[in-house]
C-alpha cells in the first residue's frame, strides 16, 4: 500500500514538471553545430564536390584571413530567412575579431530561399547589390534545375573573386582573439569559476605546503621556472601564448574569460596544468557531491533500498541538471530537467530492487521447499507409524546581404 501511494505521488509530480518544463519553454533557435566551411545538414553535396568547396573557402581563410561558411538546412522555421541568418552569423561568430571580414551563404532547402549574410569588414565590394547579383546570376538559375552542387560552386567561386579585390588587413598569427563574445554569461561561467577557483586554491595550498617543508629549494626553483618563462616572453599577454583549443565546440561554448585566461594570460605550461587540474577537480568534486548527498539520504532515511534508490536518482539528476542547464544556458530547464531524471532514476532503480529482492527471496523459497520435499518423503518412508502426510503452509513477500527564392 506504501509503494503505491508513493508511485502515485512520484507520476503525480513527474507529470508537473512535464507541465511546467512545457509552460516555460520560449522561442529558443538552437543552430546547428559548425562543421568546418561547409555544414551540409541535408546531404545534398556530392563528397567530391563538399571537398572542392571546403578546399576552396580555406585556401582563401589561409590566404587572405577572410571566412565564408556554407549552411545548407530544410527551414529557417519558426524564424525568417534574413531573421536566421544574422543570428547564425552572429553565432558562429564568423570572420577575423574586430575586422569582420565573414560571409554565410544559407541555403533553406525547402523553403526554397537562399541569402548571402555579409560581414561589416567586407560590406565595401560585397554590396547589397554585389550579392543580389550572384544569386540572381549563379545560384537561382542551378537551383531551379535542382543543380544544386554546381549553382553553390559557382556561387563561392563569385565570393572569393570578389573578396580578393578587397585590401583587407593582412594575416597576422600572433595577433590574439578569441571568436566567444565577450559579453556573454552564461551558467557555464558560474560553474567553470567554480572549478577553475578550487584549481587555484589547491595549488596555491600546495604551494604553501612545499613553502613549509622547504622553503629554499622552493623558493630556487620557483625563481628559476618563473625566469625561463619570462625569458621566454611567457607572460606577454598581448599575444597568444601558442595554445590552441582545436575544437569548435570549446570555441563556441567556453567561456571568453577562461579562454582568454588559457590561451593568453596564463603561460603556455600554466595552461597545460591547469587544464589537468580541471579534470582532476571536477572528478573530486563529483565525488564530493555524491559523498554529501549519500550523507543526506543516510541521515533521513532507514530504508536501505528507498535510500540506493534516491541517492541513485539524485546524483543522476544533479549531474544531467547541470549538462542541461549549460547546453540550454537556462537554469529552469535545468532544475526541471534535474528534478524528471532524478525521478525517473529513483522510481527506476526503487523497482529494480524491489524485483532483484523477490526473485532472490523466490529462488530461495523455491530451494528450502526442495528440501523441506525431501526431508518430508524420507521422514514418511523412514516411519511405519506414520500413514499420512501433512501438507505445510508459508508466506511470501517482496516495489547584411541579399536573398532570394526560387
Amino acid at each position: 500500500m506504501m509503494i503505491t501511494v508513493m508511485l502515485k505521488n512520484t507520476l503525480r509530480f513527474f507529470l508537473l514538471s512535464i507541465i511546467l518544463c512545457c509552460a516555460s519553454v520560449h522561442a529558443e533557435i538552437s543552430f546547428p553545430l559548425k562543421q568546418g566551411a561547409v555544414t551540409d545538414q541535408i546531404g545534398i553535396l556530392s563528397p567530391q564536390s563538399f571537398m572542392r568547396i571546403n578546399d576552396k573557402i580555406l585556401a582563401l581563410e589561409k590566404t587572405k584571413g577572410s571566412q565564408i561558411a556554407v549552411l545548407i538546412i530544410p527551414t529557417t522555421a519558426p524564424l525568417t530567412l534574413e531573421q536566421y541568418a544574422n543570428q547564425l552569423f552572429n553565432h558562429w561568430r564568423l570572420g577575423r575579431y574586430k575586422i569582420d571580414d565573414g560571409v554565410l551563404l544559407l541555403v533553406a532547402l525547402n523553403d526554397r530561399s537562399v541569402r548571402i549574410e555579409v560581414g561589416y569588414g567586407l560590406e565595401g565590394t560585397l554590396t547589397d547589390l554585389t550579392t543580389k547579383n550572384i544569386i540572381n546570376d549563379y545560384l537561382l538559375p542551378y537551383f531551379k534545375q535542382e543543380r544544386y552542387e554546381q549553382g553553390i560552386e559557382i556561387a563561392v567561386d563569385a565570393l572569393i573573386a570578389k573578396i580578393k579585390q578587397e585590401p583587407l588587413p593582412a594575416i597576422d598569427n600572433t595577433q590574439f582573439y578569441i571568436a566567444k563574445n565577450p559579453t556573454d554569461f552564461r551558467v557555464i561561467d558560474i560553474i567553470a569559476a567554480i572549478i577553475l577557483g578550487t584549481c587555484f586554491y589547491m595549488w596555491a595550498v600546495i604551494l604553501f605546503k612545499l613553502l613549509k617543508v622547504s622553503p629554499l629549494i622552493v623558493s630556487i626553483l620557483l625563481v628559476i621556472i618563473l625566469s625561463i618563462t619570462g625569458y621566454f616572453g611567457g607572460f606577454d599577454i598581448n599575444t597568444c601564448n601558442g595554445l590552441q583549443l582545436g575544437d569548435e565546440y570549446l570555441e563556441t561554448n567556453l567561456p571568453y574569460w577562461v579562454q582568454e585566461l588559457l590561451l593568453k594570460i596564463l603561460p603556455s605550461w600554466m595552461s597545460v596544468l591547469m587544464i589537468f587540474s580541471v579534470f582532476l577537480v571536477s572528478s573530486f568534486l563529483c565525488l564530493g557531491l555524491l559523498g554529501i548527498l549519500i550523507v543526506i539520504v543516510n541521515k533521513w532515511i532507514s530504508n536501505a533500498k528507498l535510500k540506493f534508490s534516491i541517492t541513485i536518482g539524485l546524483f543522476s539528476g544533479v549531474i544531467f541538471g547541470l549538462m542541461a542547464a549549460i547546453h540550454s544556458d537556462s537554469l529552469i530547464y535545468g532544475v526541471i530537467f534535474a528534478s524528471i531524471i532524478t525521478i525517473i532514476m529513483g522510481v527506476l532503480c526503487y523497482i529494480s530492487e524491489c524485483i532483484s529482492t523477490k526473485l532472490y527471496r523466490d529462488s530461495n523459497w523455491d530451494n528450502s521447499s526442495q528440501d523441506y520435499s525431501s526431508y518430508s518423503s524420507h521422514s514418511s518412508s523412514s516411519s511405519s507409524s506414520s500413514s499420512s502426510s501433512s501438507d505445510g503452509g508459508g508466506g511470501r513477500s517482496g516495489g547584411g546581404g541579399a536573398s532570394g527564392r526560387w
